[in-house]
């Protein structure tokens, strides 16, 4: 620790980097990790929603030398089968594509629920 005053100081840039050192030194990173670990391998896996991808990878821009892709579908990358895929959408600058996989009955209700409710907003 440290006053505020010593770090405005002519010093202060120093005895800054100084104690950042120190308490890189002093931190135990494996200590932490096993704490970080045991706490999310106690979260129960159905409560785990794994989330990947993003806008930015620009995957309608890739060219193998067949062409840009006209859909791109991503694979579950869990093995429990449900997961969020994020990415860029083609058709419309700065619009989000956001694919789902789900088991097949929670699928089946999401599209019931969704069909009506646009069905109510139409």
């Amino acid at each position: 620790m440290c006053n505020r005053s010593v770090l405005i100081g002519e010093d202060g840039i120093a005895i800054a980097a100084k104690l950042i050192g120190k308490a890189i030194k002093n931190y135990d990173f494996y200590a932490q990790l096993e704490s970080d670990m045991s706490y999310f391998m106690s979260i129960p896996k159905e409560q785990v929603q794994v989330v990947g991808g993003s806008p930015r990878f620009a995957v309608y821009d890739t060219d193998f030398g067949w062409g840009k892709p006209e859909k791109v579908e991503m694979n579950p990358i869990d093995d429990g089968g449900q997961s969020i895929a994020l990415s860029d959408r083609p058709s419309e600058a700065g619009a989000i594509e956001i694919g789902l996989v789900r088991k097949k009955t929670e699928v089946d209700s999401f599209a019931y629920i969704f069909t009506n409710s646009i069905e109510v907003f139409s």
